[in-house]
């Protein structure tokens, strides 16, 4: 299997119109939860999977255009050295890569325990100015979703049960045998 790349965006858009066809209304609130609506008869069901996500936000931008960050949501820092990220900003992905001090430029005491403080974002920007061009405080950061098949059968990827969530849901109102009133909901604000 290919490597398959997803943003979170792209997913709620696809499942949005993924469920479409088997409801009669699909609208979002004011919290962002997505809410697909199925007239019927009898007792009503309701089905939820969430769908809101750990992120960082963007907080401070330096001199050499490096990205300093802070987790929204519960992130270890210690897993995030090295990884992928896409920041939305302006409509746009921006690919950025998790970087911290490299270990032999470190004194001792620090490279005991990774803390936020010591995590930015380079996006191949030279400079504060060039970064500012691209991104500005306050966006997001997202990890890469790459799935990728395991031994067994298995799968991994970010933001996997998201996915598989929305999966569940749209599958569900596709093989709803009779027309009971139902309701399929993905929620946020679940991971902050």
């Amino acid at each position: 299997m290919s490597v398959k790349m997803i943003t979170m965006l792209s997913l709620f858009v696809d499942f949005e119109n993924a469920i479409k066809p088997f409801v009669n209304k699909v609208y979002s609130d004011a919290l962002g939860n997505i809410i697909a609506h199925r007239a019927g008869e009898g007792k009503r069901i309701m089905l939820v999977a969430h769908h809101d996500v750990v992120r960082l936000m963007i907080t401070h931008i330096d001199d050499s255009g490096y990205l300093y960050i802070k987790p929204s949501g519960g992130i270890d820092a210690s897993i995030l050295p090295s990884r992928k990220v896409i920041i939305k900003h302006e409509g746009k992905d921006l690919l950025g890569i998790i970087g911290k001090k490299p270990y032999h430029l470190q004194r001792e005491d620090q490279n005991i325990k990774i803390s936020f403080d010591g995590l930015w974002i380079d996006i191949g920007a030279k400079s504060m100015e060039e970064a500012r061009l691209m991104v500005e405080k306050g966006d997001y950061a997202y990890f890469c979703a790459e799935y990728e098949e395991m031994p067994n059968g298995l799968i991994t990827g970010a933001y996997l049960d998201n996915h598989v969530g929305l999966e569940v849901l749209q599958k569900a109102a596709d093989k709803q045998p009779t027309p009971r009133q139902s309701e399929s909901i993905t929620t946020t604000n679940g991971e902050v």
